[in-house]
């Protein structure tokens, strides 16, 4: 293999990896290694190398060597990038990157290693050194390619964002039409400083991290070289071009394509083309012969049935069989939902105000796997370079192109932090003028949202942009968001406390004026809730979670308050310019991360939307509700498996629409049909209606949350926030926190409590349970006295004052027959107050007590769900069985019962669901290894299988009394069913 070594004056590398360093690793190879210099780029040819070494982290690329390389790269010679892909001038903002010219995506993102993939056995073998990286925080990029092009990573890793996969050293293999055959890797460095220096807003402290691309690493040799083998171009490459995701009817037809990147003629002696489950061989003969370049030949197949259709290329050379490509192909039923549902967005570093064809292709492919709409990003700074002067050359040209293409387009306005993680959006340079603090004291300079300037630019802006849109037809909507994500609070992004927050003079004057107009709070209140004396609002501060920590529960009511009323007003701007072009739900992305149980509070909104319309706006308010609502998983640069969850949880609550957080950012070709593919098939079906509901923490891990516990058991569950007031009445059984003042969540409204603070909420509640909702209320949310000011008026509305509790103690429960019998032990507290007493511990003291109220009941408990509790055990990752939780224990009392749906309670995400007389079983668990999941469904038509939409594996139904239908599949962890009925 010939190999040359970029290296020129004005282009740095990494100090620990230099051109020097490269060589010595090429020579240990016993490979030929010439030096090629920028001049020497542009006028670059593949006769001359088989590969190109990189070792580059910032330069200029001239056009001429830009487009060389490409060209070089068309012809089927491999790149190896070791640093960074082309860019030009500082790497923050990252909108200066040049990787698509490569159709190559390049994003921030960090490496914690924990072992090799499959791909990366096969290619590092054992790889020295992997002990020494394990587990340590290294600087890495995210690189993915363009679908259809394949991105093998080799890495597995721990990050924020739960994928389990590098995108920092990663291998492509090129199937798009313009560098079939080709081989491109990738070891990605961000070892530069954070944004925050290079932006000028505030200085943090920096040591320089080489990451993976250390000479001193044992490992790093051997990495490089194992690429370096890996790159060797093939004698032949193939691709499969089809449509990966259509309806039933559609049909598309299959063409095959075959190049010799080794740049010299092979003889083929055979291709076969073998598709479905029954592997049907399609021989091609007259693709043999020699072959010289690139040949095709388009393949007319039979109409494909509904699922998944599984096909490989195989060619015969040299006596071998060699498998050239391997692709899936997903196809719709005919009747599925035709609503806009599943989408995806992206983020574009569009250069020179035009809409390129590589980024023209990227959506169509997009499209071609499913995704119906494309929420693109328009960065302020683009619109508004100048203060009160608008551009408006890239929103023309992608506007233009949507209405050529027929592309529904939403123009949606992310104000991200400048030189942010997530491509190339950001405010304006010129708003990085305002004075701010962090939580330490130090100085910066960047906007917030509580300022007048940052407001009245980005209305203003607002404002322009939806008149000058408003009756064009390449935009469907407009989504703008208000100081979401990282923004303002972004100088310290993924992965850092979210206490780290603005703490500039004019947040400080917000939120004091915030107690005194929006609480009511007088200052001996507001010194009672910080614990010292104030006598004015200039003293109050903007409290800290460690030293303030009920100021600061509701600094986080302030947040969430101030952030809803920038929605609101982003929501009344486009309203006014644009009626029809406003998103039903309120401006914004989406449920940021509709993977974690918050969805269910958009599916409670959206059943009982215009029952709350009679309230308050202030009371009802919740970002991403309303009549339609949807999200996007949150896990960006991951694979199916991380966008699993998130899938599942957008089917199980009937989200209306749910958009794929930037396959620009990472997404595989394979992974955004696969979600296009089941979400279209099911989206629209609904679950029943739930007769439990409940209000607890949200969180990814808090398995002692009731609201987990409700979310995975056999009977349909709702959960709800304050946020909610409709007549409770609908449920059996609602249940309060057991301490409503642990309300942080995932994504949605963070809030000192997790219970209204009016005394209105608590008069409907009476009224629910006057009407025969039952009410499970636990002992902390029944004392008084916890907290300098009273939160709830639970005791006074409902008439608890008299309810009392001894002292918490070790007990055992003997539960009556109606509560499934059995014993189980933990701390309770005995409660004192009147009432038929349901359930005793064995020394007596009652536990659980019925205190009737119209046609429900209060259900007084002394006990909770925490690790000390009866329930302690119970623990979603861990046992496979939640029969004998208390919660399915007083369901099973109150006659709440599984009525379509019988797992045993096994501790897993579950739901059934149906539309157009079709019933789908989906599940998702995170217990430990693979268990032998056994269910019986209920279905509206027999069925003889059961056909697993991920993964194409059918499993046998078989019919039983009383309607009941039953199954079993393994389930392993981590990994979706999304079972079709009605074979």
């Amino acid at each position: 293999m010939k190999i040359a070594v970029f290296e020129s004056a004005g282009f740095l590398p990494l100090p620990e990896f230099t051109a020097e360093d490269v060589r010595r690793v090429v020579t240990a190879m016993n490979d030929s290694c010439l030096t090629l210099d920028a001049a020497g780029l542009e006028t670059l040819q593949r006769s001359q190398i088989d590969t190109l070494i990189l070792p580059y982290v910032r330069g200029n690329f001239s056009p001429e060597a830009l487009s060389s390389l490409i060209r070089f790269h068309a012809a089927g010679g491999s790149l190896l990038f070791l640093g960074d892909l082309p860019n030009h001038d500082a790497w923050f903002p990252l909108r200066n990157m040049e990787s698509w010219r490569l159709n190559l995506t390049r994003c921030n993102d960090g490496v914690n290693v924990t072992g090799l993939t499959p791909f990366g056995r096969a290619i590092l073998g054992d790889l020295p050194g992997l002990d020494v990286i394990a587990g340590k925080d290294l600087p890495g990029l995210r690189v993915t390619a363009f679908p259809p092009d394949e991105t093998h990573c080799l890495f597995t890793i721990k990050s924020y964002d739960h994928s389990t996969t590098s995108h920092a050293v990663v291998c492509v293999e090129r199937k798009r039409e313009q560098f079939l055959g080709a081989k491109l890797a990738v070891i990605g460095f961000t070892g530069g400083e954070f944004r925050e220096n290079v932006q000028g807003v505030y200085y943090r402290p920096w040591t320089h991290n080489p990451g993976l691309l250390d000479r001193n690493w044992v490992g790093a040799t051997p990495l490089v070289q194992a690429l370096l083998r890996w790159l060797e171009p093939a004698p032949v490459a193939g691709a499969i071009e089809l449509e990966p995701v259509h309806t039933l009817s559609a049909g598309s037809q299959v063409r095959v394509r075959m190049t010799t990147p080794c740049g010299h003629p092979v003889l083929i002696e055979s291709v076969q083309l073998i598709h479905g489950e029954t592997r049907q061989i399609l021989d091609l003969p007259e693709l043999r012969g020699p072959l010289s370049g690139t040949t095709s030949r388009l393949v007319q197949l039979p109409k494909r049935p509904f699922g998944i259709t599984r096909y490989q290329l195989v060619a015969r050379i040299n006596g071998r069989d060699m498998t050239l490509a391997e692709t899936n192909e997903y196809v719709v039923p005919d009747d599925a939902a035709t609503h806009l549902g599943f989408g995806a967005s992206t983020f574009w570093a569009f250069q020179g105000g035009t809409v390129p064809e590589e980024y023209r292709a990227f959506v169509r492919e997009l499209r071609r796997r499913g995704c119906q709409y494309i929420r693109a990003n328009l960065p302020w700074e683009d619109i508004e370079p100048e203060a009160g002067r608008y551009d408006w050359t890239i929103p023309d040209a992608l506007a233009a192109f949507a209405a050529e293409e027929g592309v529904v387009f939403s123009f949606w306005l992310f104000p991200v932090t400048r030189g942010a993680a997530l491509g190339d959006g950001g405010v304006p340079a010129w708003t990085l003028k305002e004075p701010a603090i962090d939580k330490d004291g130090h100085p910066g300079n960047f906007p917030t949202l509580w300022s007048p300037f940052y407001r009245q630019h980005y209305f203003a802006m607002l404002d322009q942009l939806t008149k000058r849109y408003a009756r064009h037809r390449g935009v469907w909507r407009f989504i703008p968001d208000f100081g979401n994500s990282d923004f303002p609070y972004g100088y310290y992004y993924y992965g850092n406390p979210s206490t780290l927050f603005d703490y500039s003079p004019i947040e400080r004057k917000a939120f004091s004026r915030y107690l005194l107009e929006q609480r009511g709070y007088s200052m001996d209140q507001i010194s009672a809730l910080y614990g010292r004396a104030f006598t004015s609002l200039e003293e109050v501060p903007v409290p800290l979670a460690d030293l303030d920590p009920d100021a600061w529960r509701v600094y986080l009511d302030f947040r969430a308050w101030t952030i809803q009323g920038g929605i609101q007003e982003a929501f009344r701007v486009c309203a006014a310019n644009a009626p029809d072009k406003v998103p039903p739900d309120l401006p914004g992305h989406g449920a940021g991360s509709i993977s974690d149980l918050s969805s269910f509070y958009l599916e409670a909104k959206a059943k009982h939307w215009l029952e709350e319309r009679k309230f308050e706006p202030h009371h009802v308010a919740l970002h991403n509700a309303g009549p339609e609502w949807g999200g996007e998983a949150w896990q960006v640069g991951g694979d199916y498996r991380q966008y699993d969850d998130a899938l599942y949880q957008s089917l199980r609550t009937n989200a209306n629409y749910y958009t794929i957080p930037g396959p620009d950012l990472g997404l595989t070709g394979d992974t955004i049909a696969r979600n296009g593919f089941i979400r279209r098939t099911i989206m629209g079906a609904q679950r029943l209606d739930p007769e439990l509901a409940v209000i607890d923490r949200i969180g990814w891990t808090d398995w002692s949350s009731l609201a987990n516990v409700a979310a995975r058991l056999d009977q349909s569950a709702a959960l709800l926030c304050r946020n909610h007031r409709f007549d409770f009445s609908c449920y059996r059984l609602l249940t309060l926190p057991p301490d409503e003042l642990m309300g942080q969540t995932a994504t949605i409204g963070t809030g000192g409590s997790m219970l209204p603070n009016d005394e209105g909420w608590y008069w409907l509640i009476r009224e629910s349970v006057e009407k025969g909702l039952n009410l499970l209320v636990f002992p902390n949310s029944c004392q008084a006295g916890r907290t300098p000011i009273p939160l709830t008026f639970l005791r006074k509305i409902l008439k608890l004052e008299d309810v009392t509790y001894g002292e918490s103690r070790p007990c055992t429960i003997l539960w009556p027959p109606s509560f499934a019998g059995g014993q189980s032990s933990g701390h309770a507290k005995p409660v004192h107050a009147d009432g038929e007493v349901l359930v005793r511990d064995t020394a007596g003291h009652p536990l659980l007590v019925r205190r009737p109220y119209g046609r429900g009941s209060i259900l007084l408990a002394g006990y909770d769900c925490g690790p000390d509790s009866p329930d302690g055990a119970h623990q979603y990752e861990r046992d496979a069985c939640i029969a004998h939780h208390s919660l399915n224990r007083l369901c099973l009392h109150l006659g709440i019962v599984p009525r379509n749906l019988k797992t045993g309670q096994l501790y897993v995400a579950k739901e059934v669901v149906s539309r157009a007389g079709k019933d789908y079983l989906l599940m998702f668990g995170h217990l430990p290894g693979t268990v032998r999941a056994s269910a019986q469904v209920k279905l509206q038509k027999p069925s003889s299988q059961a056909y697993d939409l991920a993964t194409g594996e059918r499993f046998p139904v078989t019919t039983g009394v009383d309607g009941w239908s039953s199954l079993e599949f393994p389930l392993h962890h981590r990994v979706g069913r999304y079972l079709a009925f009605h074979d």
